[in-house]
């Protein structure tokens, strides 16, 4: 949604509505170019920074509730995830939490390819027999 200001969310603590002190609406444009998941990845950058790079990159993470999803909206959900996370700039980082399976999560990277492959793994219940082919999503 574009043009989102203050007025657009309330924040509640405790059932209290808190005050939003700061809002600025920041628009990121999506990535332009497609992802090939067949090519190898490049090696991870070695060097991490906290610094800022202005208004251009966001921290992104998608939290999957594993213990919730039912198998006929596997596929879907895959798809809409790996649409989502292809939209990511290099200069954003996302990562990808499991709140079931944490072992199958994704920390935080600017890697398309590893936060796609991430949402990939997703299956429902137990993983014993269960777990879906990690190199598509469907």
């Amino acid at each position: 949604m574009v043009g989102l200001t203050r007025g657009d969310f309330e924040i509640r603590e405790h059932d209290q509505v808190q005050t939003i002190d700061d809002f600025k609406y920041v628009a990121v444009p999506p990535r332009t170019e497609p992802v090939d998941l067949t090519v190898p990845p490049v090696p991870p950058r070695d060097v991490a920074t906290n610094a800022r790079v202005q208004d251009t990159s966001r921290a992104i993470v998608v939290i999957i509730n594993d213990n919730a999803i039912v198998p006929a909206d596997i596929v879907r959900t895959k798809r809409i995830l790996a649409k989502l996370l292809e939209g990511i700039t290099p200069d954003d980082q996302a990562a990808v939490i499991y709140v079931r399976h944490s072992d199958l999560s994704q920390d935080f990277t600017n890697d398309v390819g590893q936060l796609i492959t991430s949402c990939y793994r997703m299956t429902t219940g137990p993983r014993s027999g269960m777990r879906t082919d990690c190199t598509t999503p469907w």
